[in-house]
């Protein structure tokens, strides 16, 4: 069966390397030393949504591990305790050159589990767009700085999400397929990458729960693509972003 892979760009910061910025990725800590929780999903178009709460006050998120940095809605400035520390130029996959503030929120609750002084960035969300059917606002984005802070188990099934901060907490069986995910840099923040074949073109892709549903690559991939297989299928774009969708025959 053929697969559809779709061009894009992920989420990137203008100067990476910057330490307030790998300050920001790094710190913060749940709370609690011990845990071992299980929360409701709801898995719509594709994507993940959770329930999360600040000063015990619920709103939706997106669970979305390709964003380096977690996410709060600009419209929650007056509600939440938040510390600034720097403006960055950001761009992502649905939104093109924005300086965004980014700063510490002092507390995000998931679960039983509180979530203390780990980074933020204020952001107008209203490209995330709502798949409920009651039209809620996604008021967030749990990116992968909350993340690594725990291990956390997706049961797409079940339509729960486990997160606990022991491993073996979880349960599976023997024959799931174990893969070590790739860090950003050696400094180990950011983004978590699985190296992927497709003929004989090798890339590490991005582990991203908020792309699409789908796998996407960059225009650089796509033309080292064609080249290896000269009969790669390509159809009309998506919309006027100048996206594009290929076909392939299988991938690895």
């Amino acid at each position: 069966m053929n697969k559809i892979i779709f061009l894009f760009s992920t989420l990137i910061f203008a100067s990476c390397s910057s330490s307030k910025i790998v300050t920001l990725a790094t710190q913060g800590e749940p709370s609690q030393k011990v845990f071992n929780e299980e929360i409701p999903m709801h898995y719509l178009g594709k994507f993940i949504f959770i329930e999360a709460k600040i000063n015990g006050k619920p709103y939706t998120f997106l669970f979305d591990t390709g964003y380096d940095i977690s996410m709060i809605d600009k419209s929650l400035i007056e509600e939440i305790t938040f510390t600034p520390i720097k403006k960055q130029k950001t761009t992502g996959s649905s939104f093109k050159d924005v300086k965004l503030q980014y700063g510490f929120l002092s507390s995000l609750n998931i679960g039983n589990v509180d979530f203390e002084n780990f980074g933020i960035g204020l952001q107008d969300l209203s490209h995330v767009k709502s798949p409920f059917s009651d039209g809620r606002k996604i008021h967030g984005i749990i990116g992968a700085n909350i993340l690594r802070k725990a291990f956390w188990q997706i049961d797409y099934q079940l339509k729960v999400i486990r997160f606990s901060n022991e491993l073996k907490d979880f349960q599976h069986t023997s024959e799931a397929i174990q893969i070590n995910l790739i860090s950003k840099s050696s400094t180990n923040w950011g983004l978590k990458k699985i190296r992927v074949r497709v003929g004989t073109v090798t890339e590490n892709f991005v582990f991203d729960t908020g792309s699409y549903g789908s796998f996407s690559v960059n225009y650089d991939y796509h033309k080292r693509l064609k080249s290896d297989q000269k009969s790669i299928q390509e159809t009309r774009a998506i919309d006027n972003s100048g996206k594009s969708k290929i076909r392939i025959d299988k991938l690895k």
